[in-house]
């Protein structure tokens, strides 16, 4: 009787161990499940951001494309003034001198606007290593999810052959 208490308080020590371990066990599990909705979410900002960033790099496309027209536009109004006012050479150099500040303009614009698509660019790529980051790092929390389960199953087992093995004494 005495073996038998005994044996009885092993099995009850061992399910109490076999209970706190369950308990981390499944404690683990949650917090991995809360870290992968964190990448998750840090995933879709992140994808948010590139289509933000994409569509600001289409608008600078476009005022590309529209100050490439407007200094068109504007070539072809020069030339016209400058055809009509060969008659006077006073208005001749007035217009030149508007000329040199308006072409002054388009080059600080046009400066202005290679520096911002430099910075769109940057910004780009940053995002393309954080995604890259961020697959990385879910990869790596699939394969601990793939792991702890691999060890949930381990433990499972173990404990099934040892409440088999106390079952048999």
């Amino acid at each position: 009787q005495n073996k038998l208490t005994e044996s009885l308080r092993d099995i009850e020590e061992k399910e109490r161990v076999l209970h706190c371990k369950t308990s981390e066990l499944q404690k683990s599990e949650e917090e991995l499940g809360e870290k992968a909705l964190e990448v998750q979410k840090k995933k879709d900002i992140l994808t948010q951001s590139m289509a933000d960033l994409e569509k600001r790099e289409q608008m600078l496309q476009e005022k590309t494309v529209e100050l490439e027209k407007n200094k068109e536009e504007f070539a072809q109004n020069t030339l016209e003034k400058q055809n009509k006012l060969t008659e006077s050479l006073r208005d001749i150099e007035e217009k030149e001198r508007v000329l040199h500040c308006k072409t002054s303009e388009l080059q600080k614009s046009e400066e202005e606007l290679g520096e911002k698509a430099l910075e769109v660019q940057k910004k780009k790529d940053i995002l393309t290593q954080s995604m890259a980051d961020l697959e990385k790092r879910e990869q790596m929390l699939q394969e601990k999810t793939v792991e702890l389960e691999k060890n949930k199953e381990e433990f499972a087992q173990n404990t099934l052959e040892k409440q088999n093995k106390l079952t048999e004494s």
